[in-house]
């Protein structure tokens, strides 16, 4: 079993812990090397000196008895401690500090130059240094030993040993606390985060999480949760409006439905009035049908389960079908409904789904324009690489605090001029889908008591 602890805060201080022990045992042991080879490196450096002196004296003096004195006068001066000399491979001087550390029996052996570090019976340590054959101008053959305690480079190492064994678990230790304290301190944040994070819910969406510095990443982590927040406030905003109209919208038809069902049930004998009521009721369940069929294309839209086959067709045809299909309504009403084509225009897109949005702007336009009112549908290009279709109508225009809304769905204008009361509401919204799902764009410029242009923009096919 894994074991794995449970906060952020003791896995950061766990981390910080061994990384900085680490870092310290590679620098304790590095500088204790590192001591170690410099004091023996100076320790060397003081034996070679003291061979020096013996060199000298050797080389100066011919007569052994004058260079005897004059090594006596050296250890009484205390400038060579411990040192040996051999004269043709028999003892000629050595220390009375040589004899007592027992040195003799380390060198019996030695046949050349060399430097190593030896340990007495008592636990005691030298360095040594040797040269061998040696010859002044009497011929005579000398070797030389010179040796110096180690106890005080070993002292400094042993000190350096137990300082680093005691400093480093304090350290560490010391370190530790605070690390787990600033690690706390650098989660602070966090921890408000997710508080004020468990107080939201769907009813409380509105709620934003604190922002204590938009530069570090708690702070771009809460503008991004804040970000997140109201876009589903947002969507649930609108979830509740759709449902909200939609039950109002299927609401209607219904209750109209029951009624005229229970007054033909109640009232109706013969067969014209049997007749009237169940035509109302057709009618009405039309309205319904339409209503739902609309719901449901929205709904199919919004989980990208529509994506329209694009295809290169002329604005022209499509504007001339549209007006051949729907004009018969324009006639109705007296409205005068012609089609200018400024130029022939191709463009590409699903053309089923911009004949399906042209289809709801023109019936838009027809509903809403007074009797015996113009409408226009044009063909033109607004601007390099795009084709438009304008639907330009002279009626009561759009009050401008209702143009940001009238693409929202189930969101209705009430005018004196429309007199069927047959619209959902969800015509313009279903157009600005489909113009939107083809890369297109669509624009309105209206003023109340003088009209409104519908504008569909969609790019243009290649030649």
């Amino acid at each position: 079993m894994r074991l794995r602890p449970a906060t952020i805060r003791v896995r950061l201080t766990l981390w910080y812990a061994v990384s900085l022990a680490s870092i310290m045992t590679v620098l304790g042991v590095g500088t204790w090397l590192l001591l170690q080879a410099q004091l023996e490196h100076q320790t060397y450096d003081r034996l070679q000196e003291r061979s020096a002196t013996l060199l000298n004296l050797i080389q100066d003096n011919r007569d052994t008895r004058s260079l005897y004195r004059e090594i006596e006068d050296l250890e009484e001066s205390e400038i060579l401690p411990l040192f040996r000399m051999l004269l043709n491979n028999n003892k000629f001087y050595r220390s009375d500090d040589w004899a007592r550390a027992g040195l003799d029996t380390t060198l019996l052996a030695t046949t050349s130059d060399s430097t190593w570090v030896w340990e007495a019976v008592d636990g005691r340590q030298y360095f040594l240094l040797t040269i061998t054959d040696i010859h002044n101008r009497t011929r005579n053959d000398y070797q030389i030993a010179v040796a110096e305690d180690g106890e005080a480079v070993l002292g400094i190492l042993q000190s350096l040993t137990r300082m680093l064994i005691m400093a480093i678990p304090i350290m560490l230790i010391l370190a530790s606390i605070g690390g787990y304290l600033l690690a706390g301190k650098v989660l602070a944040p966090v921890s408000t985060l997710a508080t004020r994070a468990e107080a939201i819910t769907a009813q409380r969406l509105s709620d934003r999480l604190p922002v204590e510095n938009p530069e570090d990443e708690f702070g771009r982590l809460a503008i991004v949760f804040n970000a997140m927040l109201g876009r589903l406030q947002s969507s649930f905003d609108q979830l509740r409006r759709f449902t909200s109209d939609a039950s109002h919208a299927l609401r209607t038809p219904l209750t109209v439905l029951r009624s005229v069902g229970e007054v033909g049930h109640q009232e109706s004998t013969d067969l014209e009035s049997c007749r009237e009521v169940v035509g109302s009721m057709l009618e009405e369940t039309d309205r319904l049908t339409t209503t739902v069929d609309a719901l449901l294309s929205l709904a199919r839209a919004e989980a990208g389960l529509v994506t329209g086959t694009r295809e290169s067709f002329s604005l022209k045809d499509l504007a001339e079908d549209v007006v051949d299909s729907i004009g018969i309504l324009a006639e109705e009403k007296h409205q005068k409904l012609s089609t200018i084509i400024d130029e022939e225009v191709w463009v590409s897109a699903d053309r089923s789904m911009i004949r399906h949005a042209l289809i709801n702007l023109l019936d838009n336009a027809i509903q809403y324009t007074q009797p015996e009112g113009t409408i226009e549908v044009i063909v033109k290009i607004p601007r390099e690489g795009y084709g438009a279709i304008e639907l330009n109508d002279n009626g009561p225009g759009i009050p401008l605090d209702e143009q940001e809304n009238v693409f929202e769905r189930f969101h209705q204008i009430a005018v004196e001029t429309r007199t069927d009361g047959t619209g959902s509401g969800l015509g313009l919204a279903i157009a600005k889908w489909a113009v939107h799902l083809n890369d297109g764009s669509i624009e309105l410029e209206s003023e109340p008591g003088i009209g409104s242009t519908f504008r569909i923009i969609l790019p243009r096919a290649e030649e």
